[in-house]
């Protein structure tokens, strides 16, 4: 067997896995072997290749960390944003923890050093109260009953400035998640193509539940499914597998039960 088929043959596998089930598979190589599976992939030349193949096997909590650090260097709210309010129960200190060993300081210092203390103190809140679940329907109920306004106008007309960017941002994240998140990875792919390793680390955080409910609503709002542009946008190699993220046999599963319930 060649270098480039036994490289292909181990991501056919990897990438026929969820991602709970890849780290399962990294953690119990290492200990049956005694050494990093990412050993068993000889060079390969593509950078952004060697990325994907070392992202797609590190542990979800590091990974989120970094993109996190990354986020914050480049003063990227909206990623910022899109990675703490979707963090559940103790998520978010097992990425503090791996932020504070990367960087020397909290995820809070450099979020109010970056955005300012308003921006921190609303995400703060957010977070913390995503310990539990947060739910803003009632709410907004509320505010239609009351005053006739829905509370994104409210928060339109009220508020400014990265402020508004985060409240909007929550609330869209409450109201439909799957469309928050399809236009999160849409401005990915689009807004900052040489960018890559942010599009591939955003699919591969995601579960295939999600990214099978993510998938209906990219097409709703662009016309076409994600899996598609994905294959528009990305050639070669990294295209290719990129791809292969999107059709996990268990994300085909619920697309074939899906077109089986509507026929």
């Amino acid at each position: 067997m060649t270098s480039n088929e036994k490289n292909d043959k181990l991501l056919e596998v990897l990438l026929s896995r969820t991602n709970a089930e890849r780290q399962s598979i990294v953690r119990n190589y290492q200990k049956l072997f005694n050494k990093s599976i990412l050993l068993e992939i000889p060079d390969i030349n593509m950078q952004s290749m060697k990325l994907f193949i070392q992202d797609m096997l590190t542990d979800t909590s590091m990974l989120l960390a970094d993109e996190l650090n990354k986020a914050m260097k480049t003063s990227d709210l909206q990623l910022v944003t899109s990675i703490l309010i979707d963090f559940w129960g103790d998520e978010f200190n097992q990425v503090e923890s791996v932020y504070r060993i990367y960087t020397n300081k909290s995820i809070w210092q450099h979020i109010n050093n970056s955005f300012g203390v308003t921006v921190k103190n609303i995400l703060r809140c957010t977070v913390m109260t995503r310990k539990h679940e947060l739910k803003l329907d009632n709410p907004i109920k509320e505010k239609v009953k009351t005053t006739g306004k829905d509370l994104s106008a409210f928060i339109e007309n009220n508020t400014n400035g990265l402020m508004r960017d985060v409240l909007i941002a929550m609330l869209n994240h409450s109201v439909n998640k799957p469309m928050y998140f399809a236009t999160i990875i849409h401005d990915a792919i689009h807004k900052n193509q040489t960018n890559t390793s942010t599009v591939h680390r955003l699919l591969i955080s995601r579960s295939e539940i999600d990214l099978y409910t993510i998938n209906k609503e990219y097409k709703v709002k662009y016309g076409k499914y994600l899996l598609d542009d994905v294959k528009k946008t990305f050639d070669g190699i990294y295209g290719k597998f990129l791809a292969k993220l999107l059709q996990n046999k268990n994300y085909q599963n619920l697309l074939a039960i899906d077109t089986v319930v509507f026929l």
